[in-house]
C-alpha cells in the first residue's frame, strides 16, 4: 500500500469490526464482519497516522481508529442509535469546524466502550455515547460517530466538518 499521492484518508462507516480485535464476543447482533476488511482498514489507519496524513473517522472509522490504539467498543448498545436523529453538544476544542448543539444522524448499535491510547474524547451524546474523538498523532485526526453526510442539507454546519477536514488536507 503507498501513500505518497495520497493527501488525507477517509474511513467509512460499514459493518461490524471482528470483536475478536478488541476481546470482544462474537453475539447474534455482530452483523457484516469481513476480517480482510478489518485488516486492511487498520493496516491504513496505522500507515496514514504515522505518514501524518489527515484522517476522518465516521462511525465505523471512528471504531477501526479506537481499535487500533487498543480501545474496546460496546459490542451492542442496551438502546441502539438506528436510524436516530438526535441533537448534541459539540465543544469548540473538538477541533471539527462545527460547535454548539449539533443535530446528527446515528445508524450504530456499537460505540466506543474504552477509550485507546491518544483516543481523547471530544462530545458525548445526552446518554453517555461517546459521538467524536481526536486521536493525539502528528497529523489531523478526528472520528465522530455519526452520518454527517446524512444531515448536511437539512444542518449545513454538517458541511462544515467535512471543510475542515478539506483544508487539513489541501495543508
Amino acid at each position: 500500500m503507498e501513500l505518497s499521492e495520497i493527501d488525507a484518508v477517509i474511513l467509512p462507516g460499514g459493518g461490524d469490526l471482528d470483536p475478536a480485535l478488541y476481546g470482544g464476543t462474537l453475539g447474534p447482533e455482530i452483523y457484516d464482519v469481513n476480517n480482510l476488511q478489518d485488516a486492511e482498514d487498520l493496516e491504513l489507519a496505522r500507515r496514514a497516522l504515522e505518514a501524518e496524513l489527515p484522517v476522518l473517522g465516521i462511525c465505523r472509522g471512528m471504531h477501526v481508529l479506537n481499535v487500533l490504539r487498543g480501545g474496546t467498543l460496546t459490542e451492542h448498545m442496551d438502546e441502539p442509535h438506528r436510524h436516530v436523529l438526535q441533537s448534541i453538544q459539540v465543544p469548540v476544542e473538538a477541533g471539527l469546524g462545527l460547535s454548539g448543539v449539533v443535530e446528527i444522524s446515528c445508524y450504530h448499535h456499537q460505540s466506543i466502550k474504552e477509550p485507546g491510547s491518544g483516543v481523547e474524547i471530544t462530545a458525548v451524546a445526552g446518554d453517555g455515547t461517546f459521538e467524536a474523538v481526536s486521536l493525539r498523532s502528528g497529523g489531523w485526526c478526528k472520528g465522530v460517530q455519526w452520518h454527517p453526510e446524512d444531515t448536511w442539507r437539512t444542518d449545513p454546519r454538517q458541511l462544515l466538518l467535512m471543510q475542515t477536514f478539506i483544508h487539513q488536507s489541501s495543508g
